[in-house]
């Protein structure tokens, strides 16, 4: 008996030792809350990971050993079962149906692996409970919620339609999906809903034990679906946060790829619902836009100031419509020099994952952190202290009169503006692909200075320290 009383109190001893410790917990970095803290301290979230539902993968340890080797300590995890091989959430029984009463426990001993052992390794998740693309495209015939394909609810006792069904749903359109229909204030279908929230607790009673866990309703909530259901398991989770009394960060990402599309504004016009905010999308736009773009929703919710994610950065040669590697590369240092809160390679092939190179950027991005407190400085929006730039041609985040950090995405030479910063100060040259300093020297500020890349290249950093 006392052995059973023990087991039941073990989840509410450790929830009791969290909230003891609130400040434990990742959230908004109380000096600025551009970026997030964890354990009481300032953190920068970089990743790339070879998959997005990593709890699936055969080799987890080794994949999260070789990021935390490189200094990654962020990846995303979505809730799907969509590619080759991966386990269904319900148990599916001997006739071929799934019931949704009863888990396929092995799904959940792979989920509660991936939360334990990026605990260990203080790498945050962001978890992603819904991917529409598991629901349409010819894999709803195979799904446990499609009603032709569980001993749980028909077609007459649910919105839900079965086989052959949903098929032409897409992020381009063509109709929509009844699963992200469900909430009440859409179309109310409590038979599917009521076995819709079993699955989100579940997925909470794994996360809430820990501290280093983000919270996004949907990848890439379809133009064509309302923003209701967003609001709806926004508000749904944050209740189920109270009642276990814990803190939570949640967000949506939606899919329009132009920031300043109205269904953004969900996320942005809400920060009591939606305390941070993910502009994954916004890298599907290149050079100088992807900047300003950027810029702009750091001045969109710089009252209140939220943390801005970035959990996929798309650029794969592989994928035509991503760009290809090079681009994505430059989106990855324009997030981290343009004040990103994280920043992530997406997986392959839309992405470059954590290949060898993407491995060296990681590298060479905490070796640049590690120079300069990224917490402390500001990106140089409309570039005032660079003249003589070209368009694309370089990048600038500061703390006034202390440290500089400039990212050269193809080379060249700028001048910039140290007339308020007197005083020496030192250079530094960072070889981005090499990971490695290639130079340094030292300047007089109180003037215009004129920085020319000593080996001319792409991928070329510059940090700039008062001494």
């Amino acid at each position: 008996m006392r052995s059973l009383m023990l087991l039941v109190l073990i989840p509410f001893i450790m929830l009791l030792t969290k909230t003891a410790f609130p400040q434990d917990e990742i959230q908004p970095y109380t000096n600025n809350p551009y970026y997030w803290q964890y354990k009481g301290e300032p953190v920068m979230l970089v990743g790339g990971s070879k998959d997005d539902n990593l709890f699936q993968i055969n080799n987890l340890v080794d994949h999260l050993d070789l990021m935390q080797q490189v200094g990654a300590n962020y990846i995303r995890n979505t809730m799907s079962s969509r590619d080759e091989g991966n386990l269904r959430a319900f148990k599916r029984l001997p006739n071929g149906k799934y019931d949704l009463d009863q888990w396929n426990q092995e799904y959940w001993d792979k989920f509660e692996q991936l939360i334990e052992e990026t605990a260990k390794r203080d790498i945050f998740v962001q978890i992603e409970f819904w991917d529409q693309h598991d629901y349409n495209r010819g894999r709803w015939d195979d799904n446990p919620w499609n009603p032709d394909q569980n001993i749980n609810y028909s077609v007459s006792k649910t919105q839900l339609k079965g086989d052959g069904h949903y098929a032409e749903v897409g992020a381009s359109g063509g109709g929509t999906m009844d699963f992200f229909q469900t909430v009440p204030n859409l179309q109310n279908d409590r038979q599917v809903l009521r076995y819709q929230q079993k699955f989100v607790d579940k997925v909470l009673s794994c996360t809430f034990q820990y501290n280093h866990v983000l919270y996004t309703i949907t990848n890439e909530l379809f133009k064509q679906h309302s923003p209701k259901w967003s609001w709806s398991w926004a508000e749904y989770i944050h209740d189920k946060a109270a009642e276990a009394g814990v803190d939570v960060q949640v967000t949506e990402m939606l899919q329009a790829d132009d920031v300043h599309h109205k269904d953004h504004r969900v996320t942005l016009d809400h920060p009591e619902t939606f305390t941070y905010v993910d502009m994954s999308q916004n890298s599907t736009k290149e050079n100088d836009l992807h900047w300003n773009n950027l810029q702009w929703v750091r001045d969109y919710v710089s009252n209140p100031v939220r943390p801005i994610n970035h959990t996929k950065t798309y650029g794969g040669d592989e994928v035509g419509w991503t760009d290809g590697d090079e681009h994505g590369i430059e989106r990855f240092w324009r997030n981290i020099i343009g004040g990103a809160a994280s920043v992530r390679f997406h997986r392959p092939p839309a992405g470059i994952g954590l290949n060898e190179r993407a491995q060296n950027q990681i590298r060479s991005a905490r070796m640049l952190l590690n120079e300069i407190n990224i917490f402390k400085s500001k990106p140089d929006a409309e570039h005032r202290l660079l003249s003589g730039r070209d368009p694309d041609e370089a990048y600038l985040t500061y703390n006034p009169g202390k440290t500089y950090a400039l990212y050269f995405p193809e080379g060249g030479s700028v001048e910039l503006d140290l007339s308020e910063a007197s005083g020496t100060f030192l250079i530094r040259w960072l070889n981005i692909e090499k990971c490695k300093w290639t130079k340094e020297s030292k300047l007089q500020g109180g003037r215009q200075v004129t920085l020319d890349i000593p080996e001319q290249g792409k991928n070329r950093a510059a940090v700039i320290i008062k001494q």
